[in-house]
């Protein structure tokens, strides 16, 4: 009935983009508007809008440059409706941007918070998405740091570095050993990549390899 009232009779709110559709009721849907009039107010000073995008909980290095304020302003006004969007939906936003939702807590608090820290991660870390990070299939923003990290470390370390290791993942003899050092780095960055998956993104990688997911 909540829902039913919001989107026939909340005629303000539908005339100003708030999506009430999605929404579960009043209360989520008063604390959006009231958000982004806020934000809305912010537009007038850069800098604020600034500080408030770089303080979203990413690194700093994930972002290689600040974006123009409009596009900042409409990161924070997309963040402040995946808070207010309810676990189906934020699987759906999710899903539409082919985001893994896979791999999430037990509770749908936790779940929700998960999404939308990918969602995030996905929208403004364009930094290590221009490394060639897999952040669509990463569970959270940590991973990605530390991934990151190691494709920079990877990166920056010599060609014997390299090599040794390369040797170290025990690969049989019989296969050959790259003699060239992007083609080692790619490997050893894609042997990262997936150390850093969560399991169910794993299997994916199996599957599309027809290997066994299972000990039997």
């Amino acid at each position: 009935v909540e829902r039913l009232i919001l989107v026939k009779f909340a005629d303000r709110w539908l005339s100003n983009g708030l999506p009430v559709k999605r929404l579960t009721g009043i209360k989520p849907a008063e604390r959006l508007f009231k958000e982004l009039r806020r934000l809305e107010a912010l537009s007038s000073d850069e800098s604020r809008v600034r500080q408030e995008y770089f303080g979203l909980g990413l690194p700093r290095i994930a972002i290689s440059k600040a974006p123009a304020g409009e596009d900042m302003l409409a990161h924070l006004k997309s963040l402040a409706l995946w808070r207010e969007l309810p676990l189906h939906e934020l699987r759906k936003e999710c899903q539409d941007q082919g985001i893994s939702t896979g791999g999430l807590g037990s509770a749908d608090d936790e779940q929700g918070k998960e999404l939308v820290e990918r969602l995030l991660l996905v929208t403004c870390a364009d930094a290590w998405m221009a490394q060639g990070l897999p952040l669509k299939r990463m569970p959270n923003i940590q991973s990605a740091k530390d991934l990151a990290v190691e494709y920079v470390r990877l990166d920056g370390a010599s060609d014997a570095d390299l090599l040794k290791e390369y040797k170290q993942l025990d690969i049989p003899e019989q296969v050959e050993v790259p003699t060239k050092r992007r083609e080692l780095l790619t490997r050893l960055q894609r042997v990262a990549a997936w150390r850093a998956l969560p399991i169910h993104e794993l299997r994916k990688d199996c599957q599309e390899l027809r290997i066994a997911t299972t000990s039997e």
